[in-house]
């Protein structure tokens, strides 16, 4: 069996642009990417994508912070003696399996205790390390690779020490996210035509913001702790912020992979006492690149279950006086820009799903104060008239169906809960598409009645599809039918007046 060493070994499988997967080291990475390189890990989960990315941005960032150069295009050699010099020439740093309990392996951390013995519990598997909740077996089966290669481990090792949260007592979070519960999202707006560049331009982002962080957010003035495994950990001991760098890679478990004589690896593990860095009172407000703050509860972002929404997303772009933007949503320089918004939802002992969207955007909607202005005010207008039709239209038509047109509704049936939500869903599928098409039009009238339009139809559509779908009681079924038709058509013409104007032939040519 190799050293599995990711500093010297090719154990990552890249590939660059349409050509054949190559395997990698971690220093040849870094120089393609530093190159300006497009690569692709075909071994990478999709809800890996993010911390992988973003450990290699702040590990590029921390070598060449240490080294006192930014230069980004540099040898895979360059490189290699970059990385050596980060772990203080600690050359098992960039292992993935290390037989020496006092000596650091990669993202794991010393063991004090001088004995692998003191991590009572073991595992196979990478999906044993991975943050992804699997007990039931349902979207992705839990422990499904008996003999996995090392770059899996890798890949499960950096997204469980860099994103993990709160999963029960002894086993706690990292510090980059607004509590145990929470999630540590990525919110960027990049080139789509560049995306080569994204590594290098988020680098050059991090270096820029070095010392800012340092006067700002409570870190060391100066130096600090970089590779947070290279320390031993009892798992009773915290780090306070202000021993640490500011773009610190941290760990959040202790962990030790080792290896049998066939070259099987098993994982070891124990619960710690505390948590790895002291910086609950932070909220998750620690510089991160890609997460927004929200001003009013100074928090990082925290994604519910909805996920990136067209809500939550128009405000995060148009309202800037609730929201401290990610230095890595700045806008590129020139040409075409689209939002990259990716978060693993988590919830009380559970994960409620990846989510991922991606937004073009005009970059004169957004370079412009002005312009930007218009958007969101745009954006706010759409998103309570959807609101309007959900709650004074949708809820009582389908209450009617639902409970056969009785005297009094009840409009906190859960049964109505389904297809109001429906009209969310269809909203968001064309939601950013119509609101920048539509802010090309100068002429109010027809935007509004273009606008109102789409959401007439929508809600008809679902009505219709209720009749279909919700038990109606059979000796009601017409006069429920007749309520619920009353109730939609008179709420519609009373909240979405403009989709009844009427309209001129060249308006009505024009794409719904």
């Amino acid at each position: 069996m190799t050293d599995l060493d990711f500093l010297c070994e090719s154990l990552v499988s890249v590939r660059a642009g349409e050509g054949e997967a190559i395997s990698c080291s971690l220093p040849e990475i870094l120089e393609l990417l530093g190159q300006g390189a497009d690569l692709d890990f075909p071994n990478l989960q999709p809800h890996q994508q993010h911390a992988w990315h973003a450990f290699l941005v702040q590990l590029a960032a921390l070598a060449l912070d240490e080294a006192g150069d930014p230069a980004l295009e540099r040898s895979a050699e360059d490189w290699r003696g970059l990385l050596l010099r980060l772990a203080g020439g600690e050359a098992t740093a960039f292992r993935l399996v290390c037989d020496d309990p006092s000596k650091p392996a990669f993202f794991q951390p010393p063991v004090p205790e001088g004995s692998f013995a003191a991590l009572k519990n073991s595992a196979a598997t990478p999906e044993a390390l991975d943050l992804l909740v699997t007990a039931k077996n349902h979207d992705i089966k839990s422990e499904r690779i008996a003999a996995a290669p090392a770059e899996l481990f890798l890949f499960a090792l950096v997204t469980l020490q860099t994103m993990e949260g709160f999963m029960g007592r002894g086993n706690y979070g990292i510090a980059r996210m607004n509590g145990g519960f929470a999630s540590r999202p990525c919110f960027a707006v990049v080139a789509p035509t560049d995306a080569a560049n994204r590594f290098r331009r988020d680098v050059q982002l991090l270096l820029a913001g070095l010392e800012p962080s340092r006067e700002g957010l409570g870190f060391a003035a100066a130096g600090g702790h970089r590779l947070l495994w290279l320390l031993p950990w009892t798992g009773r001991d915290s780090l306070a912020l202000s021993s640490l760098h500011p773009f610190f890679l941290e760990i959040c478990r202790r962990v030790r992979l080792l290896a049998d004589a066939k070259g099987r690896i098993e994982v070891r593990f124990v619960a710690s006492e505390a948590p790895r860095v002291d910086a609950k009172e932070r909220k998750g407000v620690l510089g991160d690149l890609w997460t927004p703050i929200k001003i009013a509860d100074q928090a990082a972002l925290t994604v519910g279950e909805a996920g990136f929404n067209y809500r939550l997303l128009t405000s995060l772009l148009f309202t800037p006086d609730d929201w401290e933007p990610a230095a890595a949503a700045a806008l590129p320089a020139g040409g075409r820009a689209e939002v990259l918004a990716q978060v693993l939802v988590r919830g009380q002992g559970k994960t409620a799903g990846f989510h991922e969207r991606r937004v073009p955007i005009p970059p004169r909607r957004l370079h412009r104060k002005d312009a930007r202005d218009a958007a969101g005010a745009l954006a706010k207008t759409r998103r309570v008239l959807v609101a309007e039709v959900q709650k004074k239209v949708l809820r009582p038509a389908i209450c009617a169906l639902l409970q056969g047109a009785p005297e009094d509704l009840k409009f906190n049936d859960p049964g109505a809960r389904p297809h109001v939500d429906r009209l969310d869903a269809e909203v968001d599928r064309i939601f950013f598409e119509e609101l920048f098409r539509d802010l090309e039009e100068d002429d109010l009238h027809v935007r509004d009645r273009r606008w109102q339009k789409t959401l007439r139809k929508l809600a008809e559509a679902i009505f219709e599809g209720a009749v279909d779908a919700v038990p109606i009681p059979d000796a009601r079924r017409y006069r429920a039918i007749a309520a619920g038709e009353r109730l939609l058509n008179g709420g519609l013409r009373k909240v979405l007046p403009a989709a009844y104007a009427e309209t001129s032939n060249l308006e009505e040519s024009l794409p719904a």
